[in-house]
């Protein structure tokens, strides 16, 4: 190491020799004129000799300055001439020792890399239970060796891919599964729709038909009404002649009673004609207290001419019978 750092000062000190030497004219050209030109000074615009002195010196000191600028590209050249020849040399030769050194440290490596993995595999041995236990879960390709020697970086990351992975499934699954109870959720409301929609249009349909029933028996009942209120009327009017009532004052009396009768059940009209023929029984007794013996008879005639004839034979004894007894009746009025 020692004669390397010599040789390098002796040529580096043979180049800067040789350096002065092709500088030389030049070098002393410039310590010729060097003091001479410091000295110069212009002393003001009026210095005519000065400036003149000045200008002079500046337009010499230039060619100077350029000389050596010249002198310099001459030697660089040369100088790059040979360089470049030296570096030619050097690649030369270097192609002929990097290969055998390429090569041997090409063996050299992979010894090392060799005995850093094994050293590597027996200090991370323990761990190696430990990382194929949080794999285990996990659908993967590594071999043990390649678990022994993930550094701790490495392994944290391929785990975390794992996991993010299972997270994403797990999240396809929770997607899906709330797709499914929503489309489900939908079934189950569209037919509750549908069968709320069958209801109601059975229960429109009830209700229709009871509308009509109902309506039906409405028009039964006012007909039944319509039909037997006749015969009621004539019922009451029957208890009224047998107390001597007019037809006109019969007339009034059953409109007083015609639409409570009207809407009375059958039981209600017998028990009503119950209680009306007592009224008629004590009004003709009452009635019958009032008369002379003149209007007594003839309200019996009129009881009797009342009273509907019998259906006897044309032109038979009986029939002739029953007409002179009326005829007598009639006159008798």
């Amino acid at each position: 190491m020692s004669n390397n750092t010599e040789t390098i000062d002796r040529e580096k000190l043979s180049a800067e020799t040789t350096s002065i030497q092709q500088f030389s004219e030049v070098r002393t050209a410039l310590e010729a004129v060097r003091e001479e030109y410091a000295q110069i000074k212009i002393n003001g615009p009026d210095d005519t000799e000065g400036y003149k002195k000045a200008k002079e010196a500046a337009k010499e000191a230039g060619v100077l300055r350029r000389n050596i600028e010249a002198r310099k590209k001459v030697l660089k050249e040369d100088a790059l001439r040979i360089t470049q020849a030296y570096d030619k040399t050097a690649r030369e030769l270097q192609a002929i020792i990097n290969p055998i050194e390429d090569g041997l440290k090409r063996q050299i490596d992979e010894v090392d890399d060799f005995k850093a993995k094994e050293k590597l595999k027996a200090e991370r041995a323990a761990e190696l239970p430990i990382r194929k236990e949080k794999l285990a879960k996990y659908q993967h390709t590594y071999t043990d060796e390649q678990l022994l020697l993930m550094g701790d970086v490495e392994f944290l990351q391929a785990l975390s891919l794992f996991q993010q992975k299972e997270i994403e499934e797990q999240n396809v699954k929770i997607r899906q599964q709330n797709e499914a109870n929503r489309k489900a959720e939908e079934e189950k409301q569209r037919e509750a729709d549908l069968q709320k929609a069958r209801e109601d249009a059975a229960q429109a349909e009830r209700n229709r038909v009871a509308h009509e029933q109902a309506e039906a028996e409405r028009t039964r009942k006012e007909q039944e009404e319509k039909d037997r209120l006749p015969g009621r009327l004539k019922q009451l009017g029957d208890i009224l002649k047998g107390i001597g009532n007019a037809p006109q004052q019969i007339t009034g009396r059953l409109a007083l009673v015609e639409d409570r009768v009207k809407t009375m059940t059958e039981a209600e009209f017998l028990k009503f004609c119950e209680v009306y023929q007592e009224d008629a029984n004590r009004e003709r007794e009452q009635h019958m207290k009032n008369l002379g013996e003149s209007q007594k008879i003839s309200m019996w005639i009129d009881a009797m001419l009342a009273i509907e004839r019998p259906k006897l034979v044309e032109g038979s004894i009986m029939q002739n019978a029953v007409t002179e007894i009326v005829e007598y009746l009639e006159g008798s009025k």
